[in-house]
């Protein structure tokens, strides 16, 4: 069991990956809501359940520009919520507000222009607190990878997400997209990497991946200054239908496993049995 597990630990961190953006350029401002709801269990060598759930929400502009390689800003939160229950180790929540900007080039000295140069930036306030922003918990991490694109449009991303302020400071960026014929596509390069299926032109079957790798600073309290870990994996099966050109949304469900949110460096920990999840999303572009 500990060989399978790790073996899935070791696939889906092979799947942070830069962001992926599907608008066509006449619908580039969109915006993205996306909620995971993980119901309570029992919490590992102590008393107690926990219940989970992760939201978040991105207000974006993407843009191909004359050179084919995309442009794109979004901003907006991810709102951690933890709710125990004989525990009262852990905040009530955790909250990243973050600006994400990135850019493609060419590779300079390279004649090819199958490869591209990916940087993105990331500033972020990372906190366990009422209010979202404060200076000890902002962060400024940041991403640069190379893309390799063939001539059937397997495309291929090697880099590295950096975090200089974090207790792991570097996360491998390793993943692939490929659309295998008309009904299959491996979407690995993405924020929620996923493998899908078209049933029909507007719905498609989900395999989809998530995880949660984070850091936040508590302010204020007893705790103030100490780094609260939030790790978990989670995969399972989905739906997505699209509406009309604009509004697209997802149902799923599926297993959490490996999670732990802990201090780093202090005593307080809680590691929740594996249990399930129940996910939406909605997308839409203007």
């Amino acid at each position: 069991m500990n060989i399978l597990r790790y073996s899935l630990i070791a696939l889906i961190m092979s799947l942070f990956t830069p962001a992926d953006f599907c608008f066509a350029d006449e619908n580039p401002f969109y915006v993205k809501f996306n909620g995971r709801y993980s119901p309570s269990v029992d919490v590992k060598d102590q008393d107690g359940e926990i219940e989970y759930s992760k939201i978040s929400l991105r207000l974006g502009f993407h843009k191909t520009l004359d050179n084919g390689l995309p442009f794109y800003v979004n901003i907006g939160p991810d709102h951690y919520i933890f709710k125990e229950s004989d525990i009262n180790i852990l905040p009530p929540d955790a909250k990243s507000r973050g600006l994400r900007l990135g850019t493609e080039f060419h590779l300079p000295f390279v004649e090819d222009d199958r490869y591209s140069l990916g940087i993105e930036l990331n500033p972020t306030f990372q906190s366990a607190k009422e209010v979202g922003f404060d200076g000890d918990a902002f962060r400024f991490n940041f991403s640069t990878f190379i893309k390799f694109r063939t001539e059937n449009d397997f495309v291929w991303v090697l880099g590295a997400n950096i975090r200089p302020q974090y207790d792991m400071v570097a996360l491998p960026i390793v993943g692939f997209n490929y659309r295998v014929n008309d009904k299959l596509s491996f979407n690995l390069v993405s924020d929620a990497p996923n493998i899908s299926y078209e049933v029909t032109e507007k719905t498609k079957l989900l395999w989809e991946f998530d995880y949660t790798f984070d850091e936040f600073e508590q302010v204020g309290g007893g705790r103030d200054g100490s780094i609260l870990q939030v790790q978990d994996f989670a995969t399972g099966l989905g739906i997505e239908h699209k509406f009309n050109d604009h509004i697209s949304s997802s149902v799923g469900m599926g297993g959490d496993f490996d999670r732990i949110i802990k201090y780093q460096d202090e005593n307080g920990k809680v590691v929740p049995e594996n249990g399930v999840y129940f996910k939406v999303k909605v997308n839409a572009s203007f």
